[in-house]
């Protein structure tokens, strides 16, 4: 770690925050709190989210809020033992999830 930070759990170690950082699923996103999901408020026209709020698609109502955000967090991807990238079922379709209703 380039002498910035001494690792004292050695279960961490090994991980490799580089290799993480740099494979595809990693990304820079919004911080969350529940607070952003409060008073869900439409501030965008996307057709087909709009159409999909309409039908009772909870994500699509959220997909139509864009709150004011000031603090985002980085996020590296899961990497196996061999420094293979991961990604969890659950998110291997979530980009249709995005383009559907803008949220996932």
């Amino acid at each position: 770690m380039d002498g910035l930070h001494e690792v004292t759990d050695p279960a961490l170690a090994n991980v490799d925050v580089r290799g993480s950082l740099q494979a595809a699923s990693a990304k820079v996103w919004i911080a969350e709190f529940a607070e952003l999901y409060l008073g869900e408020r439409q501030h965008l026209a996307v057709a087909r989210w709009v159409s999909a709020a309409n039908e009772g698609v909870g994500f699509a109502r959220l997909g139509l809020s864009a709150p004011v955000v000031t603090t985002f967090e980085v996020k590296g991807a899961l990497l196996d033992p061999h420094g293979n990238e991961l990604v969890p079922a659950s998110k291997v379709r979530r980009h249709h999830s995005l383009y559907g209703y803008g949220f996932a």
